[in-house]
């Protein structure tokens, strides 16, 4: 057994091992590291994660076209598409085909029935055609015939922004659950067909994240795979409800112009335990929490295997009474969980990482980079000195971050928008490198954005 000894800093999504079995699904998309684009299923799906995890749903990942073949596609209970196919892909096009048709489920969304361009049999298969599309405002109705159909049953109507699907070639054997005004016309919009023995569940929602968002979007959803898989809904009770107010004080920006912007509220740390996506055979155990470490934004270990957590307060604003500070946790009573948590630097001002080397720390806290150490064995730094300058202040949430010591003895990391001064010219987005003493500042690569994520 894999154990994973992680202090549950924030809530994350996790599968645990609950007794209940588990509706195996996969979600096939793609899409790219930008949450505020459209048709990003890999961005999007995790919004479904919480109310899957509490129906007991276990969700597999992937945009790799070769995952759908039998062999793999029979160990789930159901597929979630939000893709198009393009006009090749026959041959993974018929495995899906053939999935549901032996029984499997399938919910198609949105630009999914885009699919395939104008392949008959994939038509045929999800029920209809994409003809063109608007944009806007809109609250899709339930066909009052079906308001008692599983997938609508606890599921009410809501309005959301989304691209108003138009669609054609619409096939003669669907029970159509839902309908959007089309300029005074019923609009086919969700509907469900079977498929041999298979079941078929369509819906034209899911443009961007502000429809993923929406926590009825997200019942829908999670009812129908339910229904595509034959499955019922088996609680997890260990998986807390999340509970959300209304952001009446604009704590948050609101750069999407949400309505009705809201703040999800706290979760005791135990239950945040049970909230965390694991591989397959680890385990996850709480080792430290609020009060004792509030805002951390990194930790890494010295060669005793002592963890340090960065904890910044200042942050997006710098300061010039830092209030940021590095602290020592310790297990001293050998029960797996910190017990003693010591100040070892403060006086610091929005710290973005941080990594062990020569028996101290390197700290990013742009503009500079500090080397601290304790020389004196009191767990507290008494060397603090600035080995470089030059990062950039202009954009906090992209300056130097995931520091690493590299096996060629020299210190790796991520910069973002904040940069580097370079003095003709600014390194900004991509991973850079230096000596331990700070100097030879080397740019490696370019991602853009406010690349981060690097392992070593």
């Amino acid at each position: 057994m894999k154990i994973i000894p992680l202090s549950c800093f924030a809530v994350l999504f996790s599968l645990s091992n609950y007794a209940a079995e588990k509706t195996e699904v996969l979600f096939f998309s793609g899409g790219s590291g930008q949450p505020d684009s459209g048709h990003n299923g890999r961005i999007n799906h995790h919004q479904l994660i919480p109310k899957f995890l509490r129906s007991g749903i276990k969700m597999t990942y992937t945009s790799d076209l070769n995952h759908l073949n039998p062999q793999n596609l029979n160990q789930y209970d159901a597929v979630v598409l939000y893709r198009e196919f393009g006009s090749g892909h026959l041959e993974q096009l018929q495995s899906l085909i053939d999935f549901v048709g032996k029984g499997g489920g399938l919910v198609a969304l949105h630009n999914s029935c885009a699919g395939s361009h104008n392949n008959p049999k994939f038509i045929e298969f999800i029920g209809g055609q994409f003809d063109r599309h608007g944009k806007g405002w809109f609250t899709a109705r339930h066909v009052r015939e079906q308001q008692d159909h599983p997938v609508l049953r606890n599921v009410p109507e809501f309005e959301v922004f989304d691209e108003t699907y138009v669609h054609k070639n619409l096939s003669e054997d669907r029970t159509v659950l839902m309908i959007r005004d089309e300029k005074g016309r019923p609009e086919p919009w969700t509907w469900v067909r079977k498929h041999g023995k298979g079941r078929v569940f369509y819906s034209a929602y899911g443009h961007d994240i502000r429809v993923w968002e929406n926590f009825d979007f997200q019942k829908l959803v999670t009812a129908a795979t339910l229904w595509a898989a034959r499955k019922q809904e088996t609680l997890d009770p260990r998986i807390p409800n999340f509970t959300y107010l209304p952001d009446t004080n604009s704590w948050f920006h609101n750069y999407e112009k949400r309505r009705n912007q809201l703040i999800q509220q706290q979760l005791k740390p135990k239950e945040s335990l049970h909230c965390m996506v694991l591989p397959d055979e680890f385990e996850l155990d709480l080792v430290a929490h609020e009060p004792d470490i509030m805002n951390p934004i990194d930790m890494t270990w010295d060669d005793r295997g002592r963890m340090f957590v960065a904890v910044t307060m200042d942050y997006p604003r710098i300061k010039k009474e830092g209030s940021d500070r590095v602290l020592l946790c310790e297990d001293k009573d050998g029960d797996g969980a910190a017990d003693s948590f010591t100040t070892f630097a403060e006086g610091f001002s929005l710290i973005t990482g941080m990594c062990w080397v020569n028996g101290g720390l390197i700290l990013a806290q742009a503009p500079d980079m500090f080397f601290v150490k304790d020389t004196d064995g009191d767990d507290r730094a008494d060397l603090i000195k600035k080995i470089n300058t030059g990062w950039g202040t202009n954009d906090t949430h992209g300056g130097p971050s995931n520091l690493r010591y590299g096996l060629d003895n020299k210190i790796y990391g991520c910069i973002g928008g904040g940069g580097y001064d370079l003095g003709k010219s600014l390194f900004s987005g991509g991973i850079w490198r230096m000596e331990v003493n700070g100097s030879g500042f080397t740019p490696i690569s370019n991602f853009g954005g406010n690349s981060w994520g690097l392992g070593i």
